[in-house]
């Protein structure tokens, strides 16, 4: 079974902009929820992964706003991995609104690399993590290169 991460999240007041919307910025903090409880759910620790100098920079963003999001909403961040390379891995991502409908659709790209940020091949455990848990299923017609 393919090992995904589903996040509710109430939207906070701070969230919103002056038309009363979660603002589009706001997004990429839920992608952040989202991926490091994936990478969690796998047996990937962030924390003790950067203590051993191993990073993940985000190198791409693409996002598709479907629908706005309001204070108090309750929405769940959908994630799993989309793509696995030497030195990068593609996240996958559907937020979605309290009546379950789509709000957002996203995909993030991110190197491994060492502190200095050269990329460098995937540690062993990451690609061993991610590897059975690739899913093909595409947002929308989202497009980073390779993935």
């Amino acid at each position: 079974m393919t090992v995904t991460s589903r996040l509710e999240v109430r939207v906070r007041y701070a969230d919103t902009d002056r038309m009363g919307i979660v603002h589009h910025a706001r997004f990429l903090e839920y992608l952040e929820m989202g991926r490091v409880e994936l990478m969690r759910a796998t047996g990937i620790s962030y924390r003790e992964l950067e203590a051993r100098g191993i990073l993940y920079p985000v190198i791409e963003v693409w996002v598709r706003y479907r629908r706005s999001l309001t204070f108090d909403d309750v929405l769940t961040v959908h994630t799993w991995y989309r793509a696995l390379e030497r030195t990068r891995v593609t996240f996958a991502y559907r937020l979605t609104g309290p009546d379950g409908e789509v709000a957002a659709e996203a995909l993030t790209l991110h190197a491994q690399t060492d502190p200095r940020g050269r990329p460098v091949p995937l540690a062993e455990e990451i690609a061993c993590a991610v590897r059975p848990n690739l899913m093909d299923e595409e947002p929308a017609r989202g497009r980073l290169r390779n993935a």
